[in-house]
């Protein structure tokens, strides 16, 4: 148009209509990179949910922890306190009649004896309490003799020594 003597600085385009196959290209694209966005913040959003669940689990069995701790505490209290402490008791035993004497390490035997026991049923009673995980069922098929309990004791015994 320069030859002419015209020359074009601007153009206003009102109105663009490109080919159907375009424009259904452009919003299969558009709609790609929003369900790409989509999937990324429901992926991170499920990933949040599950550090919420483990993080409050493990403060669950924190505190679970905490609270049976206490509890054995109070326990190995009230034991402590309902065996007294006997420095020179006479005690008759069947083999002689002859009264021996015993001293405050029988009764904290006494006390460390119970409580091993006590331990030794909190622990076949929670394994053998059903699991949330599986269908409500539990079976464990164990030897729950109470002398084993004393075979944990000697073993603990000559690790200690």
């Amino acid at each position: 148009m320069a030859e002419y003597g015209y020359e074009i600085l601007d153009a206003l385009v009102t109105d663009i209509r490109p080919c159907e196959v375009a424009v259904e290209s452009m919003s299969e694209i558009n709609v790609a990179k929003r369900l790409k966005l989509a999937t990324a913040h429901k992926a991170e959003a499920e990933k949040i949910k599950v550090i919420k669940e483990a993080e409050a689990h493990c403060e669950s069995l924190h505190l679970f922890g905490i609270g049976v701790a206490n509890q054995r505490k109070a326990l190995a209290k009230e034991m402590k306190k309902s065996f007294p402490q006997q420095h020179s008791t006479s005690v008759v035993t069947a083999d002689d009649e002859d009264p021996t004497t015993t001293d405050s390490s029988d009764s904290a035997r006494d006390v460390m004896n119970m409580l091993l026991m006590t331990q030794y049923l909190d622990m076949m009673a929670t394994v053998t309490r059903p699991n949330n995980d599986n269908d409500g069922t539990s079976n464990l098929i164990m030897n729950s003799d109470p002398g084993v309990v004393r075979d944990l004791q000697k073993q603990l015994g000559a690790l200690s020594s």
